[in-house]
């Protein structure tokens, strides 16, 4: 982001300050316009992730998975690590030993294998954050546009009065026999 901003920072305070709302807003534009090309369904959105994330999880068909409680099982990989997975359908998540269910929440291969163990869906655990919806309403309120010229410049700007403590400055005492030695010649 400093790349960006590279030959500007040497404007004046309110220049610099409207040069980065100009560029977030154009960015907002961006995506904005990007977002309401997307379907309204969220599940071409959820599939083509899924596609995705499932073509670099072939390996979930070659895990071995022995159920413990309702949605919830041991996941063993082929070489002989073992994951603990449990699925929770209401809150539309789940947790795996490995971490990567709970960071990126979107369903890890330990969890795609639990799922295809229980017969439930994997695109139905992705986050909502994940969904066109989720998208659309995050970009449905444009950036407001603000003008520098139709701003009230204060020019009586002081800086705030600081108060001079009068004598010597104190000094911060050592203990003996802390910090360097001293030189002496």
């Amino acid at each position: 982001m400093n790349n960006v901003f590279r030959e500007t920072r040497e404007l004046p305070v309110l220049e610099l300050l409207d040069y980065i709302w100009c560029h977030q807003m154009a960015h907002h534009y961006k995506r904005q316009t990007y977002a309401l090309t997307l379907p309204s369904t969220d599940s071409d959105y959820v599939a083509k992730h899924l596609k995705v994330f499932t073509d670099n999880c072939v390996a979930a068909w070659t895990f071995k998975v022995t159920p413990s409680v309702h949605l919830q099982a041991l996941v063993e990989g082929p070489g002989g690590d073992k994951y603990d997975v449990m699925l929770d359908p209401e809150l539309k998540g789940g947790m795996c030993s490995c971490r990567f269910f709970q960071q990126y929440l979107v369903p890890c291969a330990h969890a795609i294998a639990a799922c295809y163990e229980f017969n439930q869906a994997p695109g139905k655990y992705f986050d909502k954050c994940y969904l066109n919806s989720t998208l659309q309403e995050a970009y449905q309120v444009p950036y407001p546009m603000v003008l520098l010229s139709e701003l009230d410049l204060d020019t009586a700007l002081d800086p705030p009065q600081r108060k001079m403590h009068r004598g010597r400055p104190a000094t911060v005492r050592k203990e003996p026999g802390a910090g360097p030695p001293r030189q002496t010649m």
